[in-house]
C-alpha cells in the first residue's frame, strides 16, 4: 500500500505512512484507507487492529493543499469527495474488530477523529491534540459523531469553537484516550489483550455496535454542508494563509 505499513499476525498493525505531511489525509489516502478497511470487514480474520502513525506525528488531520484544491474542482466533485470521508470513517466505525491506537505528537483534526473512532487509545504523554476545523473555517465534518459520542455535545463544542491544543491530561480527562504511555506500553497492551479468544473480542465489538446509532442520513447531510464550508471564498482564503506558514 503507499500510505500504509502494514504488519500481519494475530493482529493486524496499521501505520499511517506519510510523515512529510504529518500524516495528513488527501484523497488518495482516504481512498486508500476505505478499502483496507473494507476487505479486513469482509474476511476478519485477526483478532485486533493496531493503529499507528510513522514520523514525528499520529495524524495532522486533512491535508490543506487538498482542502483547497476546492477552487479547482466541482461543486459535485467536491460533494463526493466530502462522501468518500465519510465512507471511510462508516468502515471504520463498522469495524467487526476491536481498534487499538497508539497516538505520538500531534493528533489534530482527523487525527482526533481516529481517536474517537478508537475503542482503546494509549497517548504519549508530549502528544497534543486540537479539534483545528474552525480556524480555517472548516467543519470536523465525518468526525463528528464519533466524537460526540465518545466526549459529548458540552465538549464537542469548546473543542470545535476555542480550536485550541490540549495535552494528554487533558484528553484523558474528556475519555478522548484511555490511558497515558508511550509506544512500547501500546503493544503491551495489545499483547495481553490478544490473549482473550477471538470470538470473545469480536463479539465484545459487536455488542457495542448494537447499541450506536445510525449515521447514514445524518452524513448524507453532512457532505453537504461540509463541502459548502470548503468552498467558500473566505475560508478558501483563509486556508491559504495557513498554508503559508
Amino acid at each position: 500500500m503507499k500510505y500504509f505499513q502494514i504488519e500481519e499476525g494475530s493482529s493486524l498493525k496499521i501505520t499511517l505512512n506519510r510523515p512529510e505531511t504529518g500524516n495528513a489525509f488527501h484523497h488518495e489516502m482516504i481512498l486508500e484507507m476505505t478499502d483496507l478497511f473494507k476487505k479486513i470487514n469482509a474476511d476478519p480474520k485477526y483478532k485486533m487492529i493496531f493503529l499507528a502513525g510513522s514520523g514525528k506525528h499520529f495524524c495532522t488531520g486533512a491535508d490543506l493543499n487538498w482542502m483547497s484544491s476546492a477552487e479547482t474542482i466541482s461543486p459535485e466533485e467536491n460533494v463526493h469527495q466530502m462522501e468518500d470521508l465519510m465512507k471511510m470513517y462508516k468502515s471504520i466505525a463498522t469495524c467487526p474488530l476491536p481498534l487499538i491506537t497508539y497516538v505520538h505528537g500531534a493528533a489534530y483534526g482527523g487525527g482526533i477523529g481516529l481517536c474517537s473512532l478508537s475503542d482503546y487509545v494509549i497517548a504519549d504523554r508530549d502528544s497534543l491534540f486540537c479539534l483545528s476545523e474552525m480556524k480555517y473555517g472548516l467543519l470536523p465534518g465525518a468526525l463528528t459523531p464519533f466524537l460526540l459520542t465518545k466526549i459529548g455535545k458540552t465538549q464537542f463544542m469548546k473543542l470545535a469553537l476555542e480550536a485550541n491544543p490540549f495535552d494528554s491530561d487533558k484528553a484523558l480527562s474528556l475519555g478522548l484516550i484511555t490511558e497515558i504511555g508511550d509506544k512500547k506500553h501500546a503493544q503491551d497492551c495489545l499483547k495481553k489483550f490478544e490473549a482473550w479468544p477471538a470470538i470473545s473480542l469480536k463479539n465484545l465489538k459487536k455488542s457495542v455496535q448494537l447499541f450506536s446509532d445510525d449515521i447514514t442520513e445524518g452524513f448524507e447531510k453532512l457532505k453537504y454542508l461540509s463541502a459548502e464550508c470548503r468552498s467558500d471564498k473566505e475560508v478558501l482564503e483563509l486556508t491559504k494563509t495557513f498554508r503559508k506558514k
